[in-house]
């Protein structure tokens, strides 16, 4: 061109999408892995606070549990490497940030082992104080160890004039309590009610919701009537509008219309708050059975009760509560109604509503509808990512129908990336495959760079799966399965030696033994040892070598092999070693490892032998080879499988000795016990270098064994040798 601003400039790949601080984190981690000296304690200080102020300042974000793995292990390297002179390397502030991130999050196994350490940090340098002892019970309890929580709550003395840590032990106590929930356990979940009314800690609204929802899921009709009246006689708790939503949908499921309509007209009686009155009009739609218009004419009867109250008024959330249980109905047409309902009354839509519309209508499979809903989302104000499930629910559903929305993809993630905000790890996998198919593998790389290292390893597992489904996809050409298993490669580096060598043992099996023996190479390579290869993944490698009979390659991994200090070798190393130099032509150099093999204490198994005759079909001599193992065989009383004397077969046939060969066929019925198969005959004939002799052998075993030949030319033929010589198309296995 003439011109050069009229060149487009190639665009580079996004970096990694790692949070701050978070690198030196993954170096101390892979550098305590291989036994080398961590990086210096000020670096990982400063990782530290860089990481812990970078999840400050967003809100939204949390700890996943690789990071706070990688977070543990910070701290507890720092505290094996602290100055008694200066003090601590993380002060108490510093422990105290991270557990507020921590607490973002429910805790996992990782999660409660660093809140643990925390605390107990805290107690050795004896600055812990009630407060820490509450947001570890807190942690575990969230962490499905509710009954360790409860422990250290009854160890808690709290003076009752601290009112700040007496409600929020109270809270944590129902965290407790909903923990019991969670974990499905019935006797803790009750007992853990009564510790509580016997602590002053009398059964509330709170403990209600928790106590009614665990019994009311389970559709226990009789503990959930019992919980939902429990309370003092003169003074029988208000339930909270959530209560109210769960003991709805339980009378629903059960069919206890009666019992749930003296409820409501309970809570009716008692003077309904506006919440309480949006769960009323779901009760009269779903259990009463009122229509749309019944349902307006109750909003009237709310107004008229408190015509000077401007709060009880409906609003966009007694509409959204409404298309909701449309939805729960799976009848999207009523939602829709009753949207059109709130418009009658001078109440719009909001951004729940519309994300609602997005979910159902993504659900029938309306996607101009959920795009109308999506454009109609994107002038409203979204507080706290909210829209997020349905939007990543959206592209999940665009990249999945057979139309091409590309165009519309890349705009919604336009928008979420200068959000700043992230995809489910699905949403990831499905965009990332939509580029695969599209072939525009620099997008895919910019998809994964820019989410992946935000998840954890079972997430990022899921995502590596889709492409090794694409890698395993025969319908794919070898070099879009090679771009796959590269950025499989470069972004998925924690993948396992197991998934490698079936990564590797695939392009064996399309016949690229050069693809095969890179992958092999990348292992080779890595330097951490779940990522290196195993003595199964060398025999697995020279079995795909020999199936390729590929020298070079052949060369390359024995070299590997020999200079591996790890890897000592065993019958099936030599197996696969006698295998792979006999495919190449080299039987002489299989022979010596025959040597290795009858020099070894393990020695030969049943393998051995049937590969020892194969090496002797195009070893010098071989046929010499070949009786003395025979001999030593018969000397020695060892059974004869059909297998070990087809192999034998060949090697006399090959050298010539047909007549020996065919003797011994003829007798190998009185003789082993078992007769000649259609195996037997195809390698006999194959075996046999002679055009002539060839045509001599079909005839004879057409006439004496016209069954087994029968089912030998079911097979069929392949010419060789520029046409000269035909073989039958028989599969004999590269196995050691």
């Amino acid at each position: 061109m003439i011109f050069g601003f009229s060149r487009k400039i190639p665009r580079k790949p996004k970096d990694p999408d790692v949070a701050p601080g978070l690198e030196v984190m993954l170096e101390l981690t892979k550098l305590k892995k291989i036994g080398a000296r961590p990086p210096p304690v000020e670096d990982l200080i400063a990782g530290w606070n860089s990481f812990i102020t970078h999840k400050l300042k967003d809100t939204r974000s949390s700890i996943n549990d690789l990071q706070a793995g990688h977070l543990l292990r910070v701290f507890e390297h720092l505290r094996e490497e602290r100055n008694d002179g200066e003090g601590y390397l993380l002060g108490k502030s510093d422990l105290v940030q991270a557990r507020r991130i921590l607490k973002r999050k429910s805790q996992s196994g990782v999660h409660i082992k660093f809140s643990r350490a925390i605390y107990d940090e805290l107690v050795r340098r004896q600055e812990s104080d009630g407060d820490d002892m509450i947001e570890l019970a807190f942690a575990v309890a969230k962490g499905g160890e509710a009954a360790s929580a409860r422990a250290i709550l009854q160890e808690l003395q709290i003076n009752p004039s601290d009112e700040s840590l007496v409600s929020k032990a109270s809270r944590t106590w129902n965290s407790v309590l909903k923990g019991f929930m969670y974990e499905q356990n019935e006797s803790e979940l009750v007992k853990t009610a009564h510790i509580m009314e016997n602590l002053g800690r009398p059964y509330n609204d709170v403990s209600q919701m928790t106590m009614v929802t665990f019994f009311a899921t389970r559709d226990n009709v009789e503990e959930t009537k019992r919980w939902a009246s429990n309370g003092s006689p003169g003074d029988p708790i208000r339930p909270t509008a959530g209560t109210l939503k769960v003991l709805l949908e339980f009378s629903i499921r059960n069919k206890e219309y009666e019992w749930c309509k003296d409820l409501f007209r309970s809570v009716i009686g008692q003077g309904p708050s506006k919440r309480q009155w949006d769960i009323i009009f779901q009760w009269a739609a779903g259990v009463v059975g009122k229509g749309v218009d019944d349902v307006e004419r109750m909003m009237e009867v709310m107004v008229r009760r408190s015509p000077d109250d401007a709060q009880m008024r409906p609003d966009i959330m007694t509409i959204n509560g409404l298309v909701k249980l449309g939805i729960s109905q799976k009848d999207p047409y009523l939602a829709e109604r009753y949207i059109n309902l709130g418009l009658r009354r001078g109440i719009h839509a909001n951004a729940e509503t519309f994300i609602l519309q997005m979910d159902y209508r993504v659900e029938a499979g309306d996607m101009s509808g959920a795009k109308a809903a999506y454009d109609a989302l994107q002038s409203e104000e979204i507080l706290e990512d909210e829209d997020l499930p349905a939007i990543n629910k959206y592209l999940r559903a665009l990249c999945s129908t057979p139309n091409s929305h590309h165009e519309l993809i890349t705009s919604i993630l336009s928008d979420l990336e200068a959000r700043k905000v992230r995809l489910e790890p699905d949403t990831t996998s499905g965009v990332a495959m939509m580029f695969m198919e599209r072939e525009d593998e620099r997008d895919v790389y910019d998809i994964l760079q820019t989410n992946t290292y935000h998840y954890t390893l079972e997430e990022r597992a899921r995502i590596r799966d889709k492409f090794l489904e694409f890698i395993l996809d025969r319908n794919r050409s070898n070099a879009r399965v090679w771009d796959a298993y590269d950025i499989l490669r470069n972004i998925f580096d924690e993948t396992n030696a197991t998934v490698r060598t079936q990564l590797m043992n695939e392009f064996f099996d399309r016949g690229r033994s050069d693809m095969a023996s890179h992958v092999f190479g990348h292992m080779r390579q890595h330097i951490l040892a779940d990522r290196k290869p195993t003595r199964e993944t060398y025999i697995a490698c020279l079995e795909g070598i020999a199936s390729c009979a590929d020298s070079e390659a052949l060369e390359m991994v024995h070299n590997m092999f020999k200079m591996d200090s790890n890897m000592e070798p065993n019958t099936t190393v030599y197996n696969a070693l006698m295998l792979a130099y006999t495919s190449v032509g080299k039987g002489h150099r299989a022979l010596d490892f025959w040597e290795d093999i009858t020099n070894s204490i393990e020695g030969p198994t049943y393998r051995s032998l049937e590969i020892v005759f194969r090496a002797c079909q195009n070893a010098p001599y071989g046929d010499i080879t070949a009786k003395e193992v025979w001999s030593q065989m018969r000397r020695m009383d060892i059974e004869i499988t059909r297998e070990v004397f087809n192999a034998y077969i060949g090697a006399l046939a090959q050298k010539g000795k047909i007549d020996e060969a065919k003797d011994m066929i003829d007798a190998c019925g009185k003789e082993f016990g078992f007769k000649p198969d259609f195996m037997t005959f195809g390698i006999f004939y194959n075996a046999i270098p002679s055009v002539d002799r060839k045509e001599t052998i079909e005839g004879w075993g057409k006439g004496m064994y016209p069954e087994a030949w029968a089912e030998l030319e079911k097979i069929g033929k392949t010419t060789v040798d520029e046409g000269w010589v035909t073989i039958f198309d028989i599969k004999r296995e590269w196995k050691a």
